[in-house]
C-alpha cells in the first residue's frame, strides 16, 4: 500500500508527458505540409518555462509539490480555442458529454458551483444578448455581484465572460482557462485509454475535447463558481435545445426567457419559423418560470405546447407604459426591456409584476450598455466623420438596423457610406433588402434595393469580416465572396477592399465633407471596426 501511495505522482506524471507528447506532435504537424493528415479530435495543449505545481491547478489533493505542469500564455490559450478542428461527433453526441464536463469543472479543487436559482437563461433569434445586458444592469444598479456569458466577442475572446459588468483579466482569465482544459484533457486521455483497452482494432481512436464555445462556457461556470456571484446570465450561443449552456443543471435557473424569433441558421436549426421555435424552446424547464415576447403565431404555437409538455408555466412581456429611458437605441428594445424586467423579477421571486418600476429598475435600464448594437461614435482622426455601428445579421434585426439609421442619420445621402459584409452563409442579397426596407418604411421588391440603397449611401463598400488573422468567425473571406461580385456589377457606387483597414483609410482621404458611415451586416465586422477605432469594450459598468 505505501509503494502504490509513492508512486501515484509518478503514474500522474507519466500521463502528463503522453499528453505533452502527443501535442507537441500535434503542434509539428500544424506547420507542416501533413497537418491535413492530423486526427481532429488530438486536444492541444502547449505550455511555457514557468511552472506551477498540480495543487495550484486545483487537479487533486496530495500531488507532491514538485509534480509540476507549465502554465498558459494569453496567446496559447487563444490558439487551443480558435485552431481546434471540429470534432467528429455530432451535435447530440457532444451535448451528452457536457455533464460530465460540468461536473469535472466543479470538482476541481476546491469544489464549486453555482448557487441555486441564480441563473437568467436567454434564447432567441434577436436582442437575446441586448435583454441579457439589461438584466445583468438593472442586477448591477441593485448592488448585486453579476456574472455574464455572452457570444460572440466583439475584440477580445475575455469579453464573453464578464463579472460586475467587466471582462475577465487577462491573468484570470488565463489561469481559470488553463485549469479548465487540464482537467478536461487528463480525464479525456484517461478515457482514451480505457476505449483503447477495449477496442485495440482502432488504435488511433482518440478521446474527444470540449470545443472553443463549450470551452468558454466551462470557464465562464468556474469563474462565476469561484468569485460567488449572486446572479448569472448566461445567452444561449446557437438554437438552445442542443447548446452547451442548456446544460446548466435545472436547480441553478431561476428563470428563462426567449426573445424574438425569426430564421436565422437554418442550416442547423431547421427551414421553418416552427423547427426554430422548437429548438429555442429546449431551453424550458419544469417549474422554471419561462418568459418570451410578442412573437410570429406559428412559433409562439410551438413555444407554449413545449412550455406545456415540460411544465414550464410561458408569460408574454408586455410592453412597458410608460416606456422608461432605455440606454441601447432602437424602438425594438423595447420589448427587450419588458422580456428583461420580468426575467429579473422571476429571479427576485417578485410576483407582482405589475406594481411599477423601482429606481434601480429605472437605472439599470437607462445606463445598460452594450456595444457594436446601435451605437454611435466619431472617427478618432476626422471629427467630421460618424460612425453607426450595428451587428445585425438576420432579416429581422437589418430591416430595424434600417430604421434605426433613417432616424439618426443627418447628413447629406451623397455623403454617407454604406461597410457590409456577411458571415455563415446567410444571403446578401435578402439581408441588404431588408436594410433597404427599414430605411423606406415600406417593402422593397427584391430587385429594387440597390435603387432603395443608392438613394440613402453614396457608397456601398464591401470588406472581409475578418483581420489580422482573427478567426472566431470561420469563414474564409480573402477573395471577393459571389454575392459582393454581383453587387459591383449591378451598382456604379460599389468598391471592395482587401481590409476593413483599407476602406476606413479611404473614407478618410477620400472628402472633407461631414458624412454618416453605417458599418452593419456581421458582429465580426463590427468588432473589427471597434478594435481599429479604438474603443474600449472590456467595461460595461
Amino acid at each position: 500500500m505505501e509503494t502504490n501511495q509513492r508512486h501515484r505522482p509518478v503514474r500522474a506524471s507519466l500521463m502528463v508527458i503522453c499528453v505533452v507528447l502527443a501535442s507537441l506532435s500535434l503542434e509539428i504537424a500544424r506547420t507542416s505540409d501533413l497537418s491535413s493528415r492530423v486526427p481532429s479530435r488530438l486536444p492541444v495543449v502547449t505550455y511555457r518555462a514557468r511552472s506551477r505545481p498540480y495543487s495550484e491547478l486545483g487537479l487533486r489533493k496530495g500531488y507532491r509539490k514538485r509534480s509540476m505542469i507549465r502554465a498558459m500564455t494569453q496567446d496559447e490559450v487563444e490558439a487551443i480555442l480558435w485552431q481546434q478542428r471540429p470534432s467528429a461527433d455530432t451535435w447530440e453526441e457532444r451535448f451528452g458529454q457536457l455533464d460530465k464536463w460540468l461536473e469535472t469543472v466543479c470538482q476541481l479543487h476546491p469544489p464549486r458551483s453555482i448557487k441555486q436559482s441564480s441563473v437568467v437563461h436567454v434564447a432567441g433569434t434577436k436582442g437575446k444578448g441586448s435583454t441579457c445586458a439589461m438584466v445583468e444592469s438593472m442586477a448591477r444598479a441593485k448592488g448585486l455581484k453579476t456574472g455574464l456569458f455572452t457570444s460572440p466577442h466583439l475584440i477580445q475572446t475575455r469579453e464573453r465572460i464578464r463579472i460586475n459588468g467587466r471582462a475577465l483579466s487577462e491573468d484570470k482569465f488565463v489561469d481559470i482557462f488553463e485549469r479548465v482544459w487540464t482537467a478536461c484533457v487528463l480525464q479525456a486521455s484517461k478515457e482514451g485509454l480505457k476505449d483503447l483497452k477495449g477496442n485495440k482494432e482502432d488504435s488511433r481512436y482518440l478521446p474527444s475535447v470540449p470545443s472553443a464555445f463549450e470551452l468558454l462556457f466551462l470557464v465562464a461556470v468556474r469563474a462565476f463558481a469561484e468569485a460567488e456571484v449572486d446572479i448569472c446570465v448566461f445567452e444561449v450561443g446557437l438554437g438552445g435545445r442542443l447548446d452547451a449552456t442548456n446544460s446548466l443543471p435545472t436547480d441553478w435557473i431561476a428563470s428563462s426567457g426567449i426573445a424574438s424569433l425569426g430564421l436565422d441558421h437554418q442550416r442547423l436549426l431547421g427551414d421553418t419559423l416552427r423547427d426554430i421555435a422548437r429548438e429555442k424552446a429546449g431551453i424550458l424547464r419544469k417549474d422554471v418560470p419561462s418568459f418570451t415576447v410578442f412573437q410570429p403565431p406559428e412559433a409562439f404555437q410551438v413555444l407554449e405546447d413545449v412550455a406545456t409538455n415540460v411544465g414550464s408555466p410561458l408569460r408574454v412581456s408586455k410592453p412597458l407604459r410608460p416606456v422608461p429611458s432605455i440606454g441601447l437605441a432602437g424602438d425594438h428594445q423595447e420589448l427587450n426591456a419588458a422580456l428583461a424586467l420580468d426575467l429579473f423579477r422571476s429571479f427576485e421571486g417578485n410576483k407582482l409584476q405589475n406594481s411599477g418600476l423601482l429606481g434601480y429598475y429605472k437605472d439599470g435600464l437607462a445606463t445598460v450598455k452594450w456595444p457594436g448594437r446601435a451605437q454611435i461614435m466619431s472617427d478618432p482622426i476626422c471629427s467630421n466623420i460618424r460612425y453607426l455601428l450595428d451587428g445585425a445579421h438576420s432579416n429581422e434585426s437589418l430591416h430595424a438596423c434600417g430604421g434605426w439609421f433613417a432616424l439618426e442619420s443627418t447628413r447629406p445621402s451623397k455623403e454617407n457610406v454604406l461597410i457590409f459584409n456577411c458571415t455563415g452563409g446567410r444571403n446578401a442579397t435578402t439581408l441588404l433588402t431588408a436594410l433597404a426596407d427599414g430605411m423606406a418604411g415600406e417593402v422593397q421588391e427584391t430587385a429594387d434595393y440597390l435603387s432603395s440603397l443608392s438613394q440613402v449611401f453614396g457608397t456601398i463598400l464591401t470588406v472581409p469580416a475578418k483581420i489580422d488573422g482573427d478567426s472566431q468567425s470561420g469563414d474564409n473571406q480573402s477573395s471577393v465572396p459571389e454575392w459582393a461580385r454581383k453587387l459591383h456589377s449591378e451598382s456604379l457606387n460599389a468598391l471592395h477592399f482587401g481590409s476593413l483597414e483599407e476602406a476606413l483609410r479611404w473614407i478618410r482621404d477620400r472628402t472633407s465633407e461631414p458624412s454618416d458611415v453605417l458599418i452593419t451586416g456581421s458582429l465580426y465586422l463590427v468588432g473589427n471596426a471597434l478594435k481599429l477605432l479604438g474603443y474600449d469594450t472590456e467595461d460595461l459598468s
